[in-house]
């Protein structure tokens, strides 16, 4: 049985088109797993990491995951280290929420632009397109797709981004020679 935390939902003002709208710390986000690997690639890099690294890629962490189903950083004075959620069904809110705390996640957003010191150019776009050797793809310094298999898996975040990023997504997958698909194919396939 997997061990999870228990998640508070704290109400906040409803958004500007009366949508109720709840914060979750963004500690709530992240397994046993996640700070287990921002903490070790601290370690590695302790030399040139500034103190605050691990708190920085955490909070990056959880606001990946978080617009994965739609929260975004909570801008409000009242409650720090927040993510807000815009939700009438509170309980599949906190289903996802309890999901991101399950070390079982398949695919690992956990890449941090900072890690990748050592860029692999692509033929094309070669000054804001590179890929870290391990099928992590950067597009502008921004964490975009990982190799998975034969796959070069792109979150769904990413798919409403710009031509420009959706054009490097498509010229790494090409390079790599990996078919390109989104998170929600990868997981609906197997």
């Amino acid at each position: 049985m997997i061990e999870t935390k228990t998640i508070e939902l704290t109400r906040v003002k409803n958004d500007s088109n009366g949508n109720p709208r709840y914060v979750v710390h963004f500690l709530d986000l992240l397994s046993e797993r996640d700070k287990e690997y921002i903490q070790s690639q601290y370690e590695k890099n302790r030399d040139w990491a500034p103190i605050d690294w691990v708190i920085n890629q955490e909070i990056d962490l959880a606001l990946r995951k978080a617009k994965l189903i739609g929260g975004s950083k909570y801008r409000g004075k009242d409650f720090g280290g927040g993510i807000v959620f815009q939700s009438y069904n509170t309980g599949d809110l906190v289903k996802d929420l309890y999901r991101f705390q399950s070390d079982k996640e398949e695919l690992d957003w956990s890449v941090s632009k900072p890690m990748c010191k050592d860029k692999r150019r692509f033929t094309q776009s070669k000054d804001n397109l590179c890929h870290d050797g391990q099928g992590n793809v950067f597009s502008y310094d921004s964490f975009v797709a990982q190799r998975v298999g034969e796959y070069l898996v792109v979150a769904d975040k990413f798919n409403s981004y710009s031509v420009t990023t959706s054009k490097h997504i498509s010229i790494a997958a090409y390079e790599l020679g990996l078919k390109r698909i989104t998170e929600f194919e990868y997981h609906n396939r197997y």
